[in-house]
């Protein structure tokens, strides 16, 4: 920002004569032809100094003057009087108004020059000075420890945070940066070391011994140039608490991970045991009149018991807090797994559904046999519990309708439906409608795990009294995505 002058003076061509010079010398100039007029423009607008006419009517520049020194936001103006009184008197008069300086008129323009030069140089270095000031204050009452360190690692100055956190500072000997921070790991004391000297990096934790015993701090160190030597700025964050938090809330998710994750598993495995009770019914029913149809349902439940194997193995996982990951996937027949699932689905969906199966001509999909189940079971149970007597649900699948290369599945059921807050829910974990007859809640937000995992989106079409259809369309070859849902 230029120097800003205000030339106050009741005769108008001396105003003119000491604008026009001012301006050719690069400063920005007002103009006021009486001190009242002055006074105002400078509660308006503070200039950096007045050029002040000693001899005026009505206010005098002497009163001008005083009234500058006595207002707080005018008083750092600088004021030079202007007069053609050179006698000691009328000198000393201004200076105990509190004038900075004198001119004499007629004015020498080579001296009124070199007077605002100084004058100019006075304010640059006083609003350094001011600026500096500013800077100490929120350096010393900072939380953070904030040093500045030489090339050589050498710890140059600190503020009282960084002296009460590294207490080594205090004894006013010139230290290393690394052995006044003490990190209690070697590794740390390395990046310490091997960053001193060199370009700024980003921030790093850092566990440190100091005043208030081993603390966590993030640690950045940038470099600047000053009075021709590279001065690294260091500051010490203290984020030990934060660091408890994170550690505390990382540790939440995990347990609430493992619970979710083995409530899930739980749920899955007790339809794999319904599955298990269903396919001994009908092995006992069918023995010994049809042997065919009993050896059906001793594979069946030879498959069930396979998918219940494979569940405790992730309720062991999740107990332990390892990751729970799905089988091996790969393209895998959506018929075949449902015309497998056929004598439970019917069991699923309730004996007062009529359960109608429509397989359609559709492409493989990408994902394990067993996850597939879940989804399929989970739909069909769904179903299931939402119609009443002389219900219908309808499994279907067939090729998505713009290239053929997407498979789709629905489940269709004519039940009580949902409104829109519902469907807004469904997914939701342990969120259910049914509740009193036994829903827990995970059915579907199972299904929506199932169908992130793979890429899959769900459509949800419903209405209260008429019905529901969920449609899962899956992607084309194998990828993992987020799963888009449309209500």
């Amino acid at each position: 920002m230029r120097f800003q002058v205000l030339v106050v003076d009741d005769a108008e061509t001396n105003r003119a004569v000491m604008s026009d010079l001012l301006t050719q010398d690069g400063y920005t100039v007002e103009v006021a032809e009486s001190g009242a007029d002055a006074l105002r423009l400078m509660r308006q607008r503070p200039p950096d100094l007045v050029l002040l006419d000693v001899m005026m009517p009505g206010v005098s520049g002497i009163e001008v003057c005083r009234e500058i020194r006595s207002t707080p936001e005018l008083a750092e103006i600088f004021v030079i009087l202007v007069t053609a009184l050179a006698d000691r008197e009328s000198r000393l008069k201004g200076f105990d108004a509190g004038a900075d300086d004198y001119l004499t008129k007629p004015i020498d323009r080579a001296e009124l020059r070199l007077r605002l030069r100084t004058m100019a140089r006075l304010h640059r270095y006083r609003s350094l000075l001011q600026e500096r000031t500013r800077t100490a204050m929120v350096t010393d009452l900072s939380p953070d420890a904030i040093l500045t360190c030489g090339v050589d690692g050498r710890v140059l100055s600190s503020n009282p945070a960084a002296r009460v956190a590294f207490p080594g500072l205090a004894r006013g000997e010139v230290l290393l940066l690394a052995d006044v921070i003490e990190p209690t790991d070697a590794d740390d004391r390395a990046w310490i070391v091997s960053a001193e000297g060199t370009v700024s990096g980003k921030p790093k934790l850092i566990r440190a011994r100091g005043g208030r015993g081993t603390r966590v701090w993030e640690m950045s160190r940038t470099w600047h140039v000053i009075n021709d030597d590279d001065v690294a700025i260091v500051i010490a964050h203290d984020v030990t608490e934060l660091e408890r938090l994170r550690v505390s809330t990382a540790r939440l998710h995990r347990h609430e991970a493992i619970g979710r994750a083995a409530a899930g598993i739980a749920h899955d495995f007790r339809n794999v045991l319904t599955g298990l009770r269903m396919a001994l019914g009908l092995l006992t029913a069918q023995l010994p009149r049809d042997v065919n149809a009993a050896l059906v349902a001793a594979d069946e439940i030879d498959s069930q018991i396979d998918l219940g194997v494979e569940l405790t193995r992730k309720i062991t996982s999740a107990a332990r807090g390892e990751v729970v990951s799905p089988g091996a996937s790969g393209p895998i027949s959506l018929n075949d797994v449902i015309r497998e699932m056929t004598p439970l689905l019917r069991h699923w969906a309730g004996e007062l559904a009529d359960l109608s199966i429509d397989l359609g001509d559709c492409p493989r999909v990408w994902m394990d046999r067993e996850s597939l189940f879940q989804l399929i079971s989970n739909l069909v149970v769904n179903a299931g519990q939402a119609i009443a007597a002389d219900g219908r649900v309808i499994l279907r699948t067939y090729a998505g309708e713009n290239d053929g290369a997407h498979a789709v599945l629905e489940v269709v059921d004519n039940g009580c439906g949902m409104d829109a807050a519902t469907q807004e829910r469904i997914f939701d974990h342990y969120f259910s409608t049914k509740s009193a007859q036994g829903g827990t809640g995970l059915g579907l937000a199972t299904v929506y795990e199932i169908s992130s995992k793979y890429g899959c989106a769900i459509d949800v079409e419903s209405l209260v009294g008429r019905g529901t259809t969920f449609r899962v369309r899956w992607p084309k070859g194998p990828q993992e995505g987020p799963c888009a849902v449309s209500a």
